[in-house]
């Protein structure tokens, strides 16, 4: 969330002025594709992103070097947080994560594939048999099993700092073996473009126009859950079939579920609402990326489009008239 692996970051690091990496470096590593032969530009770029994570300079990533780059101040976390926290009160509650995951679900309906679908009914049936299985009862489990990993100590809710290390960890255990306590930069090169969360952010950073209002309209419906929130979730509370953590004796949620699902699951829509969550006050697409192709302008009779959908010849408003572009 999204900043959470190597987008994430990017997001944050070239988040101002005085951004550690520039358009270009950002452009070539997210449109690196994983097995391709690296380019000068993203070797500079990984070199750079290793050198600033290495606080040590010891030539190695531990745990907490990279936890401390990620969980920095620098928006993206609190953004996706704040987003699915639709009543505001600072706690992630069981409600407002199944209305999340329900409404991403509504915009986003291949958010899950058709193998996804059939590895949560095998688990669903044998956890909880004698209940249906549809589209609600799925969601539902879905953000039980959520709970029982990040709601650890039982409250109800799930805190930020337990949301953010969850995501920290998911980027951690994508690059480092179970045993290692450190790694080095060709181990880093070689797994950064395959972690879940740098796979989805590519995705919306090479999205077309229609895929990206897709990503848009979630965020919208988050911003308008926010100022219904108190109906919202009084709708959801009706709707409840489970109660929070009630399977948490019966599935063993962390070993029965595979972590690369459960990833795909809490990442996909952590990028998403953080991505959506930025547009309020920062530029879209790219969050805070400062990439201006997507930018919005007011093309000459066609209203509102993205800049890297106009064409030569196109005129835009500069503010006082149409300009010929």
């Amino acid at each position: 969330i999204y900043s959470m692996i190597l987008c994430m970051i990017l997001i944050v690091s070239i988040g101002s002025v005085d951004s550690q990496t520039d358009d270009s470096m950002l452009s070539a590593l997210l449109t690196h594709k994983s097995g391709q032969e690296f380019s000068v530009s993203v070797e500079q770029s990984l070199i750079s992103l290793f050198e600033d994570i290495d606080n040590d300079n010891n030539e190695k990533l531990d745990y907490n070097e990279v936890s401390e780059y990620l969980s920095g101040d620098f928006g993206i976390f609190d953004d996706a947080y704040t987003s699915f926290d639709i009543n505001g009160n600072d706690k992630l509650e069981y409600n407002e994560l199944v209305y999340d995951l329900k409404q991403f679900d509504k915009d986003k309906p291949d958010f899950l594939t058709e193998e996804d679908h059939s590895g949560i009914k095998a688990e669903y049936l044998s956890i909880a048999p004698g209940q249906e299985f549809n589209e609600e009862t799925e969601i539902e489990w879905i953000s039980n099993g959520i709970f029982t990993v990040l709601d650890t100590d039982e409250t109800g809710s799930i805190e930020k700092e337990d949301f953010v290390k969850y995501e920290v960890d998911i980027f951690w255990n994508e690059l480092a073996s179970t045993d290692q306590l450190e790694i080095g930069f060709e181990q880093f090169t070689n797994k950064i473009f395959d972690t879940t969360h740098f796979k989805q952010y590519q995705k919306i950073y090479t999205a077309s126009s229609d895929e990206l209002a897709e990503w848009e309209l979630y965020g919208t419906h988050l911003t308008e859950a926010h100022d219904n929130a108190e109906f919202i979730l009084n709708e959801i509370d009706e709707d409840l079939l489970f109660e929070v953590h009630q399977f948490d004796d019966e599935f063993e949620f962390r070993r029965r579920l595979p972590a690369p699902l459960l990833a795909v699951l809490v990442g996909k829509i952590v990028v998403a609402a953080a991505t959506s969550a930025a547009q309020g006050g920062i530029q879209y697409g790219l969050s805070k990326a400062c990439y201006d192709e997507y930018n919005t302008v007011y093309k000459l009779n066609d209203g509102l489009i993205f800049m890297k959908d106009l064409s030569i010849g196109d005129y835009v408003y500069d503010g006082n008239d149409y300009t010929k572009i």
